[in-house]
């Protein structure tokens, strides 16, 4: 919000501001008070303002004396209202109705138009915003839907695979977080040490091989005649833009993102936002000078007010051009438009192809070349499945107590110090199955699993990869299962 009202002032459009929770409380009460009488026209503020009562009265009392009124209601990235809302924001649910409901009409009866802009939404985001924005079947029909072409002949992509990791046979689930993001870390730096040599190797060649299969796969309106590609005067623009690309001969100060998917931890921002910090997240550990680096993650009831003002601080000295790399979470970035953006790394593949093509998306928006990677790790791990115990235990396989302490000491470990229960992972079923075939627990016991073991599929166990269970941990907090998608997209069409 923040750096959409600097662009639109430096445009001499000066009648907008903006409210978020970084602000003092006078000037809030300042702009919300401008806003009500009409020196401000346009007001740019979070979902959760709509949830303030302060905020609504405010929007529901316009004064009408002047004629004013609201006009529209725009939601920029409207596409978090489906991946956010049911995830960690969930006062997107409500926002439709929170905005047709509070915001004050010249027509006193009538509901205020609703605008979404997104450059990324698929069919089943769109028929869960309708949903959630409780749009009516009429107003889907009367909708204006423009959609157009998201491939960027500009950005190249990467993909970076941790290798020669060493586990033990057994691992708790945070020491194979922990191996795996110093993996990624390293990975990380040594690529950012390469930077403007991997840039430059992007070379004619690479260009036009690339520009090829975009002009001939991606572009709509483009005569598919191969002979003549290279003649095409769009085709010539893109290649020149490419190559006349300035890529600094120092690494170090390529303006970079860094995508995180937590704000903690060895896949995590700063160990600022740790209430035990002990050295483990990519900030820390990112080998760039401090006064070129900073971090970015939304606020939450753990993280002091200090460290998201310091993450303001850096917001604006990252767009200022004062600090060349960003570490951050995916709450960075949404309608930032800084042109000079030449790399963006993932530590993890999103939850969806829709939060990596807008993630990727804030590189190159000067046309000219960036490069987009992602780390991943392969390893597989092995575990017991979660319904496991039950169905055991509804089997009578467990005697006494005992024998159930004994086998879940196989895939889980109580810490004291922290109060948690971590999981064990096994590097392969045998390491399992030897466990279980030595301990002192019932020959049923035994038997039964041992039966359903059919070569490396086994009822009782489930493969684990740390990357998956990450984005799988995201994406089910917004997918709703597959029959409601189905039935979103009948509706979406009928």
């Amino acid at each position: 919000m923040e750096d959409q009202v600097r662009v639109l002032k430096d445009n001499w459009i000066d009648c907008c501001e903006y409210i978020n929770s970084t602000i003092p409380s006078r000037k809030k009460r300042e702009r919300l008070i401008n806003y009500r009488y009409g020196e401000s026209q346009m007001l740019f503020v979070s979902p959760e303002r709509f949830v303030m009562k302060e905020f609504r009265d405010v929007v529901k009392n316009i004064n009408s004396f002047f004629g004013l009124a609201i006009t529209f209601c725009v939601i920029d990235e409207v596409h978090c209202v489906s991946e956010w809302g049911h995830d960690f924001r969930t006062t997107y649910l409500s926002l439709g109705k929170n905005a047709q409901k509070k915001c004050a009409t010249k027509n006193k009866s009538g509901n205020v138009t609703l605008v979404g802009l997104t450059a990324t939404a698929s069919f089943d985001v769109l028929t869960d915003i309708e949903r959630e924005l409780q749009i009516k079947h009429d107003d889907v029909a009367n909708a204006i839907i423009s959609i157009d072409n998201t491939i960027r002949p500009e950005l190249f992509f990467n993909i970076i695979e941790t290798n020669g990791l060493t586990f033990k046979l057994t691992e708790k689930d945070q020491n194979i977080k922990d191996i795996i993001g110093k993996c990624k870390q390293v990975l990380i730096n040594d690529s950012i040490n390469e930077l403007t040599n991997i840039l430059k190797s992007i070379d004619e060649t690479t260009i036009d091989t690339s520009l090829k299969q975009h002009f001939t796969e991606f572009e709509i309106n483009f005569e598919k005649q191969e002979s003549d590609i290279k003649k095409n005067p769009d085709y010539i623009k893109t290649k020149n833009k490419l190559l006349d690309t300035a890529i600094s001969d120092n690494s170090k100060d390529i303006t970079t993102i860094i995508f995180c998917p937590h704000t903690k931890g060895s896949y995590g921002v700063t160990e600022r936002a740790n209430k035990y910090p002990n050295n483990r997240e990519i900030f820390e550990n990112l080998n760039i000078n401090h006064e070129s680096k900073g971090f970015f993650m939304g606020g939450d009831d753990e993280i002091s007010v200090n460290v998201i003002e310091q993450a303001q601080k850096d917001f604006v000295d990252f767009v200022n051009g004062k600090k060349t790399y960003m570490v951050c979470t995916k709450a960075f970035g949404m309608g930032i438009d800084k042109e000079d953006i030449r790399a963006i790394y993932h530590i993890n593949f999103t939850n969806s192809p829709e939060s990596y093509i807008q993630e990727a998306g804030r590189a190159g928006r000067d046309k000219g070349k960036s490069l987009c990677t992602i780390i991943i790790d392969r390893n597989k791990f092995y575990k017991l499945t979660d319904e496991s115990v039950k169905n055991l235990n509804r089997l009578k396989l467990f005697p006494t107590i005992q024998d159930r302490l004994i086998f879940r000491n196989i895939f889980e470990q109580y810490k004291v110090f922290n109060n948690r229960i971590y999981n064990v992972y096994h590097k392969s079923t045998d390491s399992i199955l030897n466990k279980i075939s030595s301990s002192h627990l019932p020959d049923d016991l035994k038997n039964e699993i041992f039966r359903n073991k059919n070569n490396d599929e086994h009822k009782y166990l489930v493969d684990f990869y740390q990357d998956k269970d990450i984005h799988d941990f995201f994406h089910k907090n917004s997918y709703k299962g597959i029959e409601t998608e189905i039935y979103q997209i009948y509706r979406f069409f009928n």
